[in-house]
C-alpha cells in the first residue's frame, strides 16, 4: 500500500511540474529551452516503458535520447510551435482516456468501473454493477468533454484560456471527478456493498501493474 501511495505521489507531482510548465510554454511569448524539451517528456516515457519491455530496449533508450539530442540543437526553431505540441499531448491523452473507457461499454465487453471493482471486491450485486457501468460512461463523457472543449479553445486562437483549461485545471476537474464519485458511491450504495479508498487504489494499481 506504502508503495502505491508513493507512486500515486511521484505521479502525481510530475504531473503537476509538467503541467505547468506546459502553461508557461502556452502562454509565454519566449518559452525557455527547458519547456521546449519538456514537452516532448510524457510522450518519451511512455516509449522508454514500452522499448525497456522489448528485447531491443538499449537500442530503443539509445533511439529516445538521439532524439532528445536533435531536439536540443533545433530548439531555436521548436520554439514558437512548441504549444502545438502541448496541445496535441493533450488532446491525445484525453481522447486515450475516453477511448479506454468508451471501449469497454461496447456490447460483450464489462464496464472498466465494473473490472476494478470486481477486483476491489470478490463478490458483486446488480447494484453495484449497474452503477460502475453507469459511472464508467460518466468518464467516457467526462473525458470526450475536454476533447471537445480543448479542440475548440485552441482552434479558435483563444490559446490562454486554452492552456488555463487544459495545463491548470485539468487535474483539479480529474480529482472533482473522483470527489464526486466518490460521495455518489456513498448515498447509493449500502456500506456492506461497496468498496473502500484503500481497495479502489489497490485495484487501480493491480489494474495498471496488468496493462504494463
Amino acid at each position: 500500500m506504502a508503495r502505491t501511495a508513493l507512486r500515486i505521489a511521484l505521479f502525481g507531482a510530475f504531473g503537476i511540474v509538467y503541467l505547468w510548465m506546459a502553461h508557461e510554454a502556452a502562454t509565454a511569448a519566449q518559452p525557455t529551452s527547458l519547456v521546449v524539451i519538456t514537452g516532448f517528456l510524457p510522450l518519451s516515457m511512455m516509449l522508454a516503458v514500452w522499448g525497456w519491455q522489448t528485447r531491443a530496449r538499449w537500442l530503443v533508450l539509445l533511439a529516445l535520447a538521439s532524439v532528445f539530442a536533435l531536439l536540443y540543437v533545433f530548439t531555436p526553431q521548436l520554439i514558437h510551435k512548441i504549444v502545438w505540441v502541448y496541445f496535441l499531448q493533450d488532446l491525445s491523452c484525453n481522447l486515450f482516456a475516453a477511448c479506454i473507457f468508451g471501449s469497454t461499454l461496447l456490447p460483450g465487453k464489462e464496464a472498466l468501473c465494473t473490472r476494478l471493482a470486481r477486483m476491489a471486491r470478490s463478490f458483486m450485486t446488480p447494484r453495484v454493477e449497474r452503477y460502475t457501468r453507469q459511472i464508467t460512461w460518466a468518464w467516457t463523457i467526462f473525458f470526450g468533454f475536454c476533447v471537445v472543449l480543448s479542440a475548440a479553445l485552441f482552434l479558435s486562437g483563444h490559446i490562454e484560456a486554452w492552456s488555463w483549461f487544459a495545463n491548470v485545471l485539468n487535474l483539479p476537474l480529474i480529482g472533482a471527478m473522483f470527489v464526486v464519485e466518490f460521495f455518489t458511491r456513498m448515498l447509493v450504495i449500502p456500506k456492506a456493498e461497496r468498496s473502500g479508498i484503500s481497495e479502489t487504489i489497490r485495484s487501480v494499481a493491480a489494474y495498471g501493474d496488468r496493462s504494463t
